[in-house]
C-alpha cells in the first residue's frame, strides 16, 4: 500500500514539474500530490493512536483479571480458593 500511494504522488509530483517546465498550468498537480501524502501521515498518526489506546485498555484489563479462582466442593457448598497456577483445563471453578 505504501509503494503504490509513493508511486502515485510522486507521479503526481513529477508530472507537475514537467508541466510547470512547460509553462502549461493543466498538468499542476502540487496540491493533489500534497493531499495525497497529508492524508496517509494522518492516517498513520491516527492508526498509531488508536493501538497505543487499545494496548492501555487491555492492559487495563488485564489489572482487573482475579488471581485467585474458586473450587466448588461436592460435599459442601463452600468454595475454597486456589491459585490460578494449580486451575488445569477440565478443571470446575466458579469466579467471584
Amino acid at each position: 500500500m505504501d509503494v503504490l500511494i509513493f508511486v502515485g504522488s510522486t507521479a503526481a509530483f513529477v508530472y507537475s514539474t514537467i508541466g510547470w517546465y512547460l509553462q502549461d498550468p493543466t498538468y499542476y498537480f502540487f496540491e493533489t500530490a500534497a493531499t495525497i501524502i497529508s492524508l496517509v501521515l494522518l492516517g498513520n498518526w491516527m492508526e498509531k493512536r488508536a493501538v497505543a489506546q487499545t494496548t492501555t485498555a487491555i492492559g487495563a484489563l488485564t489489572e482487573l483479571q482475579v488471581p485467585m479462582a474458586g473450587q466448588p466442593s461436592t460435599s459442601q457448598w463452600r468454595s475454597p480458593t486456589s491459585s490460578q497456577d494449580r486451575v488445569k483445563a477440565g478443571h470446575a471453578a466458579t469466579n467471584k
